[in-house]
């Protein structure tokens, strides 16, 4: 993906909530196939867990390209996610629902679009 489109996902998400569907890995076959959505936001660094526990950031090295994953907090899971830049489907943001199209050529991946 390119930084243009890594750059216009965070634009649209913003430091608010939001929800994404995109697809995970298949840990049997290896294929972005296996459909996820859910809500979650940008810039955690301290949260509750569900008994009331305080946690915050404990640091350490990221373990994935930052041009090919979009690191995410899920409000579900209380917990951190990566997710793929090209296997994202939608994101609602701000009260608004954006739909993005991708076309792999060559194993080369480009956006086609992103449309309310």
């Amino acid at each position: 993906m390119t930084k243009a489109y890594q750059e216009k996902v965070r634009e649209l998400i913003g430091k608010k909530i939001f929800h994404i569907e995109w697809k995970k890995k298949n840990p049997k076959t290896g294929v972005f196939d296996v459909p996820r959505k859910g809500e979650f936001r940008l810039g955690v660094q301290k949260w509750k867990e569900k008994d009331g526990t305080k946690k915050k950031l404990a640091g350490g090295k990221r373990t994935t390209n930052p041009d090919q994953y979009l690191i995410a907090f899920d409000l579900a899971k209380r917990g951190f996610r990566n997710i793929k830049y090209d296997t994202i489907n939608s994101i609602k943001a701000d009260g608004e629902e954006y739909f993005i199209s991708t076309i792999k050529f060559e194993d080369l991946l480009k956006a086609l679009g992103i449309g309310r």
